[in-house]
């Protein structure tokens, strides 16, 4: 009969296999923290950036970026007709606010987006912003710049809805659109929040310049409470349940 050698990998060979498998799950782990630092970084960075873009254009031109009352006095005619409500609809005074220190509709009914979409105008006129940062988020739509998470950011007078008692500061918010079009969507994760949160601000969803608001919807289009932070705290998940507020403070 001839001889049959039977092969087998030797304790060795599969403890050498193991730590390649380790080496290679260990990386793939280390990269994606690495990943996620870097956006983290990066969404802190655009919002401070803001800011400082917000209170520069406040000192040099000596009103608020979209509030402005003459700021066709500054950038001409150089602003974009929004609707027929915002003041006025055409024209060389289209793009001027309405002065009084916040940036929301200017007066004008429930057209929401018309001293926020000139904001914007104002820093890129202004030469505060990068062209690549005001691209709009949802295109045809100058109200909004890209954000993390390719989530919206938008300039508001405290929350455009209602998720936090109004305390008449100017505001990014962070979101993105629902399905019947309304930008309270969700726009991080409560583990992003946090992170960004505890890097520019107190760590602390409910207080602060930082806000982490409830936004994951349920199926007849409520906010489902406890969703993005649970008594104080943010959630430990990494779903998409938070929009988030920025305020100028």
């Amino acid at each position: 009969m001839p001889d049959k050698k039977q092969t087998a990998f030797t304790l060795i060979e599969l403890s050498i296999v193991l730590v390649i498998i380790g080496l290679i799950v260990g990386g793939i782990l280390a990269g994606k923290a690495l990943i996620q630092q870097a956006e983290i970084r990066s969404a802190a960075s655009q919002l401070q950036k803001m800011e400082t873009a917000y209170r520069t254009f406040q000192v040099k031109y000596g009103c608020i970026m979209g509030d402005c009352a003459n700021a066709t006095e500054f950038f001409g005619n150089n602003f974009i007709v929004i609707a027929a409500g915002c003041p006025p609809s055409g024209g060389a005074g289209n793009g001027n606010g309405n002065g009084d220190g916040f940036i929301d509709n200017a007066g004008y009914g429930g057209i929401w987006w018309c001293e926020p979409t000139q904001a914007l105008r104002s820093l890129y006129l202004a030469n505060f912003l990068p062209t690549h940062i005001i691209s709009p988020c949802r295109p045809g739509n100058s109200v909004y710049f890209k954000a993390m998470n390719d989530s919206c950011g938008y300039f508001y007078k405290d929350d455009l809805y209602s998720g936090v008692t109004p305390i008449r500061i100017n505001s990014i918010n962070l979101a993105t659109f629902t399905s019947g079009g309304s930008v309270n969507a969700a726009a991080l994760s409560p583990v992003q929040a946090r992170l960004i949160d505890e890097k520019i601000d107190d760590g602390k969803p409910a207080t602060g310049k930082f806000r982490g608001l409830n936004a994951a919807l349920a199926s007849g289009g409520a906010i489902v409470a406890n969703s993005c932070q649970t008594s104080g705290a943010y959630n430990l998940n990494e779903d998409y349940t938070c929009r988030a507020l920025y305020y100028f403070k």
